[in-house]
């Protein structure tokens, strides 16, 4: 596993771009993490903007070999709708609470009929009391999409 931040978040260097700039930072990570285990299966999870940066990732060009979206957001931190964002692919695996504030899961489903998408059950937008249930949720998606 290699875990990472975005640019200027943490100890990272650069400038947070707002969300134009960070699918770079994952192309990075993907690219160094390919180096470190060449020849082995990837798989890219991303949590709320990282899912977003994800999308945007996938949009130019990025192939990972399995990923899961969870908390994939509709709106913004002040309710505002997000618009046009990056296209979700057929088959997308997303991961929502049913009860998240940014996208619940059945407004997900609605918003992207052609994802796979798992809803966990009286969970929040950050899966308080319910992150085990997602990363099993999460985990046994990437094992079956890069069999392990």
């Amino acid at each position: 596993a290699l875990r990472f931040n975005f640019r200027g978040v943490g100890h990272s260097a650069g400038e947070w771009s707002g969300g134009r700039e960070e699918h770079a930072d994952l192309a990075d990570a993907v690219a160094h993490a390919r180096t470190i285990a060449p020849g082995l299966p990837l798989g890219v999870v991303g949590f709320s903007f990282g899912a977003l940066t994800t999308l945007r990732w996938i949009a130019l060009g990025g192939r990972p070999d399995a990923y899961a979206l969870l908390g994939l957001p509709l709106r913004s931190e002040r309710g505002e709708e997000r618009g046009e964002g990056p296209p979700v692919p057929a088959g997308a695996f997303v991961v929502n609470g049913e009860h998240d504030s940014f996208g619940a899961a059945e407004e997900i489903r609605e918003a992207y009929p052609q994802a796979r998408v798992v809803a966990i059950a009286g969970s929040d937008h950050f899966f308080m009391g319910k992150r085990d249930e997602a990363a099993r949720v999460v985990m046994d998606h990437l094992a079956a999409g890069l069999r392990l």
